[in-house]
């Protein structure tokens, strides 16, 4: 991908409006990231296309260079296609513009305001149309405020893009908002092609069975879920998971290939066996990755906050009456979940977030169109952590695992070659702000789990998990009376069945969450009636007994690979073509009786109880 720096030079006064919460006595104020202007990348996109569609009046060929702009900026999902089409992918632009551009200069402007009246059609002040703005640029009179960032395009986009680049930014007379005043007047710019970045080489053993990576990100990052039709708020996942890993690294294969897309992916990277973990979010001074607090984990509070206990409820015969009410994950307050964070030795962070709103125009009046108006919540990659000491921040960097032990092992030295290469240049298009990675660093040895006891057969064993599972047969609401059983009942059969009867389920301590929508429905259910998936929550705990030899096997290899996915109503078990939630992306990671899960034991007095 070719990078070319965008500066752009304004006169003042300008104003790129802040969307939410704002000071009072404010009306409108200046759009901010880590404490200084930006104009939203998103902002300069709109333009510069809105601009290419009036150029196209005066162009020869005006139909061809329409296409060539529709495949340069790409279409939303189901944007240019007929009625008939099943395919709702959206066509992805091929120019990647920075999520923000940053004010370079001056370098600290001073804050102020300024006021604005509205004058009704007699020429009188209108009653209550007092405006006040922020105005962020209280600059000399030699100095203009500039604006710096970056514009990706692919290598398949020829040089014709640059001049239109520039003959759409000399069309563009300002930006922002409140231009019909004389606001954000764009007096230049100055496009610079960037060199190529060096790709500094990964070198991992051609022997790697598994290994660790990790990466920070140069943007706020957004992976939301499955928006719904009256929903206008998209909250992103701190995770990672591992199917968005392997598809970013797809696309990278796809690109560098002449093959087909399957084929590529088969003959380069065994792409089926390929295992590849969540990718978790911790402090760039302490990367690793850290479970998540298990549902099993009770706090007690004995004499209102005096006498504490913090214990594992799987330590307690199930048959035990409690003496005191445990608050459990969806009782307890942010106190009582640091407090039990820091006494299973778990990491106590935060990540920041920010809002960012956005909403669709109407290319003919340049007005915001009905109806379109929507916020996405994104984290931002610094992490808040709480210490003794009181609260620190730092850089985020995302830690996951990939295990190559499900490839044949001829074609190991391979795959591990490929992988490196293509990693080598970095993951790209992460998420709807298309976030990148930099500092991108591949580990000899894979992230270390917490220290898990041995699996003992005749025994009972706790299974954690780490990231979400699919434990519920899709479909199940249908089957007969099945709508009547609990969820005991669903864990209890997957149990059974994944392990041909040499676990038997013992206990729970687990939630779910609902998986679906439009895309899911045609992507996976193509022809078949609408069903959403049922995914257990990572932290969600089981207690097994481990029956015989075979059953402490199982264990011991879900350990490594993870949960198998549950079969589909057919009985048949789960591949990539009907189900995303694998074991190879990351869904059904477990620890298997973590030590300091079973070291939280009640004390005397609970056990006597």
């Amino acid at each position: 991908m070719r990078r070319y720096k965008l500066d752009l030079y304004f006169r003042g006064p300008l104003l790129f409006k802040e969307a939410g919460t704002i000071a009072v006595g404010i009306d409108s104020a200046m759009q901010t990231y880590r404490g200084k202007p930006v104009l939203n990348g998103s902002l300069l996109r709109g333009n510069i296309r809105h601009a290419l569609r009036q150029l196209l009046v005066f162009a020869d060929k005006a139909e061809d260079l329409a296409d060539t702009f529709n495949e340069w900026f790409g279409n939303a999902s189901g944007e240019g296609m007929d009625d008939d089409s099943a395919n709702l992918d959206p066509k992805r632009s091929l120019v990647q513009f920075d999520l923000f551009w940053k004010l370079v200069a001056p370098i600290d402007p001073v804050p102020g305001v300024r006021t604005r009246i509205l004058i009704d059609d007699n020429g009188n002040v209108a009653s209550g149309a007092l405006q006040t703005m922020e105005d962020v640029f209280q600059f000399r009179a030699e100095e203009e405020p500039v604006f710096c960032g970056y514009i990706g395009i692919d290598e398949s986009v020829d040089e014709s893009f640059v001049f239109w680049l520039e003959r759409a930014l000399c069309y563009i007379p300002a930006m922002g908002s409140d231009k019909a005043i004389g606001f954000g007047k764009l007096d230049n710019f100055i496009v610079t092609k960037q060199p190529a970045p060096a790709i500094a080489p990964l070198n991992l053993s051609s022997s790697t069975e598994r290994f660790g990576f990790s990466f920070s990100l140069d943007r706020p990052l957004c992976l939301g879920g499955p928006r719904t039709n009256d929903g206008n708020h998209i909250v992103s996942s701190e995770v990672i998971t591992g199917n968005v890993i392997k598809a970013v690294i797809a696309n990278a294969c796809s690109d560098d290939s002449s093959e087909s897309d399957q084929n590529a992916l088969e003959n380069k990277l065994c792409f089926d066996q390929l295992i590849v973990n969540h990718c978790l979010p911790a402090p760039a001074d302490s990367p690793g990755r850290m479970p998540p607090l298990p549902h099993s984990v009770a706090y007690i509070d004995k004499k209102n906050g005096e006498n504490c206990e913090i214990i594992c409820a799987t330590n307690i015969d199930q048959h035990q009456q409690w003496l005191y009410e445990p608050s459990f994950k969806a009782d307890r307050s942010q106190y009582q979940e640091l407090a039990c964070r820091k006494n299973l030795g778990l990491s106590v962070q935060e990540q920041m977030r920010i809002v960012l709103v956005r909403t669709g125009i109407e290319s003919t009046t340049g007005t915001s169109k009905e109806g379109e108006l929507f916020s996405i919540e994104c984290v931002v990659p610094e992490t808040r952590v709480y210490t003794d000491e009181g609260e620190s921040e730092f850089t985020t960097r995302w830690c996951g695992n990939i295990d190559l032990r499900g490839i044949p092992a001829e074609r190991r030295p391979t795959v591990t070659t490929n992988l490196q290469a293509l990693l080598a240049k970095g993951l790209k298009n992460i998420g709807k702000t298309k976030a990148s990675t930099y500092d991108f660093q591949l580990h000899d040895e894979p992230f270390s789990t917490p220290q898990q006891n041995p699996i003992e057969t005749g025994q009972l064993a706790v299974v954690t998990t780490m990231s979400d599972s699919r434990l519920f047969v899709p479909g199940w609401e249908r089957r007969a009376n099945s709508a009547q059983l609990g969820a005991w009942e669903h864990y209890k059969e997957y149990w059974k069945t994944e392990s041909d009867g040499h676990l038997r389920l013992d206990r729970i301590f687990a939630s779910q969450i609902l998986r679906g929508g439009v895309h899911h429905h045609w992507r996976f259910q193509k022809n078949t009636p609408y069903c959403p998936e049922w995914l257990t929550t990572a932290g969600s705990v089981f207690v097994v007994k481990v029956l015989d030899d075979r059953g402490k096997e199982l264990l011991e290899s879900w350990q490594q690979c993870g949960l198998p996915a549950s079969r589909d109503g057919t009985g048949k078990p789960s591949d990539w073509h009907t189900c995303p939630y694998l074991p190879e992306h990351g869904f059904g990671e477990i620890l298997v009786n973590w030590t300091a899960q079973r070291a939280l034991m009640p004390s005397q007095e609970l056990v006597n109880g």
